[in-house]
């Protein structure tokens, strides 16, 4: 194990209910095992604007919090129906979160 289990134990007992979606959320976890600026870092590693990415993030948890919480239903339709997400929609979220862990994995390790 990389941590002693006290150390474990703490971790979790103090952020295990957390989600960690959120970018200023995800820079606070891994403040506890680096201590630079992740989103500077990964907006080097990823040639875009910080900015760029935390918004892109915050749209992507947006709206899985709608699928999740809301059924994603289309709330501007009068008739029952759901929001349309599109097989490239899908892939390209999942490109950029793949992305995004492989940014924080090669800065943390």
């Amino acid at each position: 194990m990389l941590y002693p289990n006290w150390l474990d134990e703490q971790i979790v007992e103090l952020h295990g209910f957390k989600a960690f979606q959120q970018p200023d959320d995800i820079a606070i976890a891994i403040k506890l095992i680096y201590d630079k600026p992740l989103w500077k870092e990964i907006s080097s590693i990823l040639g875009r604007p910080e900015a760029d990415l935390k918004k892109q993030l915050k749209l992507i948890v947006d709206r899985r919090n709608k699928i999740v919480h809301n059924s994603d239903i289309d709330p501007v339709t009068t008739l029952p129906g759901k929001l349309s997400i599109s097989f490239s929609d899908a892939q390209s979220v999942l490109n950029f979160i793949e992305a995004l862990c492989n940014a924080i994995d090669r800065i943390v390790n």
